[in-house]
């Protein structure tokens, strides 16, 4: 029997081994990383760092460990694969600065991969893993793992982040300051996929922080977000998203605004979906100061929580030209929508199952077709001017509409039961 746990033992230990080999723990064997000509196989950064000019990363199979940082002044091109891996496995580990700095455009056609990687520092805290003036995602593969810093951007902080097309993920990255995968001054996405899950911030944009944002195409996923600010999934000041551009959240918590997003300014044109998204304050889906969305977009909101506007809140104006889709919501004030004072709604379609409470609240509101799916409890609408042009409850058992003075207030309810 002691022979047979030997074995097992043996065998435990040269899996243990091979994968240390494998991730390069036994940097003893490693030679140190100085240029990037003819790269090959397995290297390392010593603990003091090390400092290059440029690096093209050329058809291979690239490995390096970093002891300490690396920073390129200038550009970076991928074209082959290669991975870096840090040791931010406890605080006498981490690096002043990202374990990647790059000060000119990262380009990446092959594959890149960086992760374990924590900032402490506190001058150049932003970006765990990555640090770089421009980000060009041709096609391929990018992703940062398991990062996190004391500043800005867990993941990656980047100015301009332009994604042709390719695949970028961003995992189980974290920030103190804000965007817990990703902060970045613009991100323009093309094409390909775009994918956060498990990003934490104790401020805004728990998986990413973006000044501006333009989805012309491809597909972005935010999933597992938590922000202690605003924005559990995104906060952004300005998002622009054409008709073929996709954005799907899930499973997002914001102690602030926003449980999934927090939009200052938003113009949408394609799907925008969000799904188990919760905030203790307004907006348990998203939060938007401004939000116009064009008649081919649809938004669709499912199973959110808020304080008050369990789907939206709405600061300052709404104008959904496409249609709405909302159920499972619920919030005190609005389980649908919640408008700011004097806020106005244009909604050309909006379809509700599930939605407990005063789901409508505001003061003028527009709705041109108001679809009730089945409900176990009445619709209600609370506003001082209402424009109803059609309603469609074939789908419940009977529905009829009735108006009458709230109770303690000026406005006029509408309940369909």
């Amino acid at each position: 029997m002691w022979s047979r746990w030997a074995c097992v033992l043996a065998v435990a230990l040269a899996e243990r081994v091979h994968l240390a080999e494998q991730v390069g723990l036994l940097e003893e064997h490693l030679p140190e990383l100085k240029s990037c000509e003819d790269l090959s196989g397995g290297y390392q950064v010593p603990k003091e760092g090390l400092e290059l000019e440029t690096c093209t990363v050329g058809k291979a199979v690239v490995q390096v460990h970093l002891l300490g940082p690396l920073t390129v002044r200038g550009n970076v091109t991928v074209l082959g694969n290669i991975t870096f891996l840090g040791s931010g496995n406890s605080k006498s580990m981490s690096f002043q600065q990202a374990c990647v700095t790059i000060g000119g455009t990262l380009s990446v056609s092959g594959s890149m991969v960086i992760e374990n990687c924590w900032n402490n520092g506190a001058d150049r805290a932003h970006g765990g893993c990555l640090n770089a003036s421009d980000l060009v995602l041709e096609e391929g593969l990018l992703r940062l793992d398991t990062c996190k810093t004391a500043g800005l951007g867990g993941g990656a902080s980047i100015g301009t982040l332009l994604q042709r097309g390719g695949e970028m993920n961003v995992s189980k990255c974290e920030s103190k300051m804000g965007g817990g995968g990703l902060n970045a001054g613009s991100l323009v996405m093309e094409g390909g996929f775009l994918n956060f899950d498990g990003g934490t911030t104790l401020g805004n944009g728990g998986c990413a922080q973006v000044t501006t944002v333009h989805q012309r195409a491809g597909e972005a996923r935010f999933i597992h977000c938590v922000a202690a600010g605003k924005g559990g999934g995104l906060a952004a000041q300005s998002l622009a998203q054409d008709r073929v551009g996709s954005m799907r959240f899930v499973d997002g918590v914001a102690r602030k605004h926003g449980g999934c997003a927090y939009l200052q300014k938003t113009t949408a044109s394609g799907n925008l979906s969000f799904e188990s998204c919760r905030t203790q304050k307004g907006g348990g889906c998203g939060y938007a100061k401004v939000l116009h969305q064009s008649k081919s977009g649809q938004l669709i909101c499912r199973n959110c929580t808020a304080e008050s506007g369990g789907c939206l809140f709405a600061k300052r104006k709404l104008d959904i030209g496409g249609v709405l889709k909302a159920s499972s919501v619920a919030a005190p004030r609005g389980s649908v929508l919640l408008m700011a004072r004097d806020t106005p709604a244009t909604l050309q379609r909006l379809e509700i199952q599930q939605a407990r409470g005063v789901a409508l609240d505001g003061r003028r509101m527009n709705i041109s077709e108001l679809v009730l799916g089945p409900s176990d409890a009445p619709f209600r609408v609370r506003a001082s001017d209402l424009f109803l042009d059609s309603a469609n409850c074939s789908l419940m058992e009977e529905c009829t509409f009735q108006q009458h003075e709230a109770q303690g207030r000026a406005e006029e309810a509408y309940s369909c039961f």
